[in-house]
């Protein structure tokens, strides 16, 4: 349910306080992504389209949006998820988290290469998921 999923937000808050990222700002994201998906909605499967998105930017502030959103649905889908899949959403926030900060910084490709990185996680992470449920 939605209220579950909004409380597994409130607990990758909690657990990620220490991180240097703005971790609130990722947790009122991810409430506003859980209010948006609350069918069902594939978290990965999303993710990967905005790192699509930020890998084909032609300016660093559309790989920074498009990261940032990918992002969102990466660490949204990483609470629901176990094992491989998990682990390669996390691996793909981790990327995404680097195309922002160097798109932050101007570098497009930079930002270009960490979200392909990223992408090919997401692509993994969606597989494994895909695997798991035959």
């Amino acid at each position: 349910s939605i209220l579950s999923f909004q409380s597994r937000c409130f607990s990758f808050f909690l657990a990620n306080l220490a991180v240097n990222q703005p971790t609130f700002s990722r947790f009122a994201s991810c409430s506003i992504v859980s209010a948006n998906y609350a069918f069902a909605e594939d978290h990965a499967k999303v993710a990967i389209g905005h790192a699509k998105e930020a890998a084909s930017a032609s300016k660093p502030s559309d790989a920074v949006h498009h990261a940032g959103a990918a992002l969102d649905h990466a660490l949204a889908g990483s609470i629901s998820e176990k094992g491989v899949t998990k682990a390669h959403l996390s691996a793909g926030a981790e990327e995404l988290e680097k195309a922002i900060d160097q798109g932050n910084l101007g570098q497009l490709d930079l930002a270009v290469a960490h979200s392909n990185a990223a992408l090919e996680h997401l692509n993994a992470a969606a597989e494994e998921k895909a695997k798991n449920k035959k």
